[in-house]
Parts: C-alpha cells; structure tokens; sequence
C-alpha cells in the first residue's frame, strides 16, 4: 500500500489535514471531491469518510460519492465547542443514537483506512478526535489545531471541557458501551496530561 503524502490533500485545496497513523487522515471535508474521493479509495486504500457535520448541512454528495465507489459513509454529528453541547444531547442526557454514532466512529478508527473531519477540519473535528482519545485505549494523543488568534491551550481546555461533560452525562448503561473504568477519573487526568504534552502545553 502506498503512503498518502499531505501534498495529495493540498493538491486538491484540502486544509487543516492531520496524519493520524494507521492510514488515518482527518481535515477538511471533501464537498464537491468526488475525484478526489476516487482517488483516496483506489492509490491510498481509504475505505471509510467519517462526517462530523450535522444531517442539516450540505455535503454535495459524499454519501452518494462513497456509495458508487464502495466506500463506507458514516455520519457522527458532533457540534461546535463554541456553542456548548449540542449533537444529540440534551440538558441531562446523551442519546443512545449519539452512542451508537460514536461507537461506530471509533470503531472506524481503530480499523483504520478512513478520511474524516468537518466544515474545516478543526472545531468539531478536534471534539470527535478528544472524544475517541478519552473513550478509545486504542488512540493516541491528537494534535489540537486552532483558528484566528484563539490561544491553542484555551481551546484544548474548552474542548475537553465538552468532552467530558459528554462522558459525566452518560447512563452507567451507556458508559459500559466503552468499557470505562469505575475510577474514571483518574485515567481522564492522566490522559490530559498526555494530551497537553503532545501539544507541547505541559512540562
């Protein structure tokens, strides 16, 4: 299997891409790429496109792309860190559709093989990347881009901050799914300190 270089992306205009390992890439998304897509599933072996974008919003055709390519399409709408939690949760409570949404993302990344991201590959991309690294023993630190002039460890902190108000608000039910640990927290603290040292944030 070839490895996918980022110049294949920023050939395209693609932005904010992310090598992830395991032939995992996360960025922008594809709108309107359908050669693109081609490209990624027959040189590069990407199987999967993960959208993290709400049902409401335009994709000029991903799925229908993915689907006469034979590609896998899977949909996980999560939503901005700016605007609070949002994305199939409620005031006290986390769907069981969200749940499945979220399992299936990982599930995606651990087999690996697949493009992700959103509008721009950085806001809701970053929550869905946090989330898979405090839920999944199998993923890694993610690198944490920001935009404008928004300082990079105010936006790690607010997206860990809805990520974990997402994991606190699960049903015991819900957090078996992930097999989490009684003593969550611990392993919570410990993996931020490994997600501030990957982004060069803690000694």
């Amino acid at each position: 299997m070839k490895l996918l270089p980022v110049s294949t992306f920023e050939h395209y205009g693609i932005k904010n891409v992310r090598s992830l390992g395991n032939n995992l890439y996360s960025g922008a998304a594809l709108d309107g790429m359908g050669s693109l897509i081609k490209n990624l599933k027959d040189e590069f072996n990407i199987k999967t496109i993960i959208d993290f974008r709400g049902l409401g919003e335009s994709r000029s055709n991903i799925a229908t792309d993915c689907i006469e390519k034979e590609m896998n399409y899977i949909n996980f709408a999560v939503g901005h860190t700016r605007n609070g939690l949002s994305g199939g949760v409620g005031v006290a409570t986390v769907s069981d559709e969200y749940i499945s949404q979220l399992k299936s993302f990982i599930n995606a990344y651990n087999e690996g093989n697949a493009y992700m991201g959103c509008q721009y590959g950085i806001d809701r991309t970053n929550l869905a990347l946090t989330l898979n690294y405090l839920l999944n023993p199998k993923a890694t630190a993610p690198e944490i881009l920001t935009w404008g002039n928004f300082n990079p460890k105010s936006v790690i902190n607010r997206t860990l901050k809805i990520a974990r108000k997402l994991i606190k608000r699960m049903t015991p039910e819900q957090k078996a799914e992930f097999n989490l640990p009684e003593d969550y927290n611990t392993l919570f603290q410990s993996k931020v300190k490994q997600l501030l040292q990957t982004n060069m944030l803690y000694g």
